[in-house]
């Protein structure tokens, strides 16, 4: 069985932000150490658009690190959005009842 691409969060200086690879279990320990990273990229009080195309695996801890990475944004004052959620992340959180995390503009 093929293993899915270690995960990995990109940012850039210009302020562009993507998560690439498996947001699972067994990765988001290494992405939460990244968190202050992410919330460097957004600033106080600015917005932030993490691109979520590369994701090619997600369960429930992925959905946990990103729900954390959307409180401790808004808690410096800036807004975390998600683009181009993928379908199993949108699942995994309709049935967690939080989907309009994900979804809000």
């Amino acid at each position: 069985m093929a293993q899915n691409p270690a995960a990995e969060l990109i940012t850039e200086p210009g302020g562009a932000c993507a998560l690439r690879g498996a947001v699972t279990f067994d990765t988001v320990q290494k992405l939460w150490r990244e968190s202050a990273r992410l919330l460097a990229v957004a600033g106080k009080g600015k917005d932030l658009t993490l691109d979520l195309s590369g994701v090619v695996g997600v369960d429930s801890a992925g959905l946990a690190l990103l729900v954390d990475w959307k409180g401790q944004a808004q808690a410096i004052g800036s807004h975390l959005r998600f683009a181009a959620v993928p379908p199993r992340l949108l699942a995994i959180a309709r049935i967690s009842d939080a989907e309009s995390l994900l979804l809000e503009a």
